[in-house]
């Protein structure tokens, strides 16, 4: 991954395992791998485009919530959140 050259945490991310990722309801949702406690995350979502929201809409909920919103402090997507309840509500339809 060149766009790691020079990034502090460059050398954990290289060395560190792909693991599984499964949202908070437990559903299958792809691959991750994380650097620098999770500072540094790629998150593969399965049976997704480019579109990941349409394709997959509860993986990407889970993603929002602990990567953008940080509810566990750190963006490891499939462990459990911490700071505060799940958003469902904000993204249903009137």
């Amino acid at each position: 991954m060149w766009a790691l050259e020079g990034h502090p945490f460059a050398k954990e991310f290289r060395n560190s395992t792909v693991e599984d990722w499964a949202t908070s309801s437990g559903k299958y949702a792809g691959r991750t791998r994380s650097a620098g406690a999770g500072a540094y995350t790629y998150v593969e979502v399965d049976a997704a485009g480019h579109m990941v929201p349409y394709d997959q809409p509860e993986a990407a909920l889970d993603m929002f919530e602990r990567c953008v919103l940080r509810l566990n402090r750190r963006c490891i997507p499939g462990r459990k959140a911490e700071v505060m309840p799940k958003l469902e509500h904000l993204l249903t339809r009137a």
